[in-house]
């Protein structure tokens, strides 16, 4: 759908209007930093004055960049969630794929915007008009906010243990103070050597180097969602200084994290040059 207004046109009507009824938010991509004015204004009024805000996507991001995430729950993209999670102090930030806050609604985008659909017709309509919207939209039904983005796996049809899916929790949890693979097999109370037996059995690799791909993955989220020094991206990742980082990084990607970085802002600014070509 095309925008054709601007924000200034539109925000400062939309809290004064007594037909408003909820404020959808929709962003996507690489956000840059600021958000309007307008919308900035216009966002937090409709926050005070009770109209329910509706984030989707990145739009998370705008609405903590204007203050308007202090300890709400909410969600963002899992590519997107590292960066969130080192930009901002105030959000509670979690993985599910939406939630619901008080009057601040939030979704990872893609398919999770359709159940956080659903989620919002069923309460204000009930279940029977949403069983129909599921069916005609060939879906078995919509997922609740219990959901996570990265809580499924290919293998968890076959895995008949529950220790696997504990030990990647435990990893994921503790990226930045990568723990020991002895303190994680204690902690599901079994050996080391039963824990590398079961990434080489269902993940066909080891429990060391699954560990260290999640730790080079968050920092490739942070290289190409922030602007913080290398150092600071290889520290938030558990590693002691930022040359071991950019080796592993090197060997993990095939290029270094300043290239990764490159690649982002060119990414960013040549759609831009296209627009400046095409307004000449």
């Amino acid at each position: 759908m095309p925008a054709p207004l601007r924000f200034s046109e539109v925000m400062p009507k939309i809290p004064l209007s007594g037909s408003t009824k909820m404020v959808v938010m929709v962003a996507d991509g690489i956000v840059e930093p600021g958000a309007p004015k307008e919308l900035a204004g216009s966002i937090r009024l409709c926050i005070r004055q009770n109209i329910p805000v509706v984030a989707i996507g990145t739009a998370t991001w705008l609405l903590a960049e204007m203050g308007a995430l202090k300890n709400t729950e909410c969600t963002i993209h899992w590519e997107r969630m590292a960066a969130f999670s080192e930009t901002f102090n105030g959000p509670r930030v979690t993985d599910a794929i939406y939630t619901g806050d008080g009057g601040i609604w939030s979704c990872a985008g893609e398919t999770s915007a359709f159940d956080l659909a659903i989620a919002l017709l069923e309460r204000a309509l009930g279940p029977h008009l949403t069983t129909d919207i599921c069916k005609r939209n060939v879906a078995e039904g919509a997922r609740d906010r219990t959901h996570r983005q990265t809580g499924w796996f290919p293998w968890n049809a076959y895995c008949t243990s529950d220790k696997l899916p504990a030990a990647i929790r435990l990893m994921e949890r503790c990226i930045e103070e990568p723990l020991p693979l002895e303190q994680i097999a204690d902690t599901l109370r079994i050996s080391r050597r039963q824990l590398e037996r079961l990434f080489d059995t269902y993940l066909a690799t080891s429990p060391y180097k699954y560990y260290l791909k999640l730790r080079l993955d968050r920092g490739r989220q942070l290289v190409e969602s922030t602007n913080k020094p290398i150092v600071e991206v290889a520290v938030a990742c558990g590693f002691v200084s930022a040359t071991h980082f950019t080796k592993c990084y090197r060997l993990q990607f095939g290029c270094s994290p300043t290239q990764t970085r490159h690649s982002r802002m060119h990414r960013m600014w040549s759609p831009k040059k296209a627009q400046r070509a095409l307004s000449r």
